[in-house]
């Protein structure tokens, strides 16, 4: 994958394994109907990216699921599926920093995202 972003890595499944990516295009209520959607695919077996167009009081649509396949995760990192799991190298792929220390005293940060009715896809 040549770019490290979300962008890049939906453009990435809609090319490589367009089987893997889903689009609601019904309006869908943000309290339940998006968590239920994706509970009712895993229940079923299936753990598609799901992009749900329209969600009701929202201009943008939203996407979830980007870490429940771990075939995409993989061939976003570049790696087979089946490759062993180490300590960090999920950390080193993407080029996160290894940091040392104790984290539970660290401020968390809130993301804002833009607002815009052209959607952030």
């Amino acid at each position: 994958m040549n770019k490290q972003s979300m962008r890049g890595f939906l453009a990435l499944v809609e090319r490589d394994f367009p089987d893997e990516i889903l689009r609601i295009h019904e309006p869908v209520r943000r309290e339940l109907d998006i968590t239920s959607t994706v509970f009712e695919l895993e229940r079923a077996g299936r753990s598609p990216i799901v992009f749900f167009e329209r969600v009701e009081g929202f201009e943008m649509p939203v996407v979830t699921n980007l870490a429940g396949n771990r075939r995409l995760i993989a061939a976003a990192m570049e790696v087979e599926p089946s490759a062993p799991k180490r300590s960090g190298s999920l950390r080193g792929n993407l080029g996160f920093p290894r940091l040392a220390g104790n984290y539970s005293s660290l401020p968390s940060a809130s993301i804002g995202w833009p607002h815009t009715s052209k959607g952030a896809y």
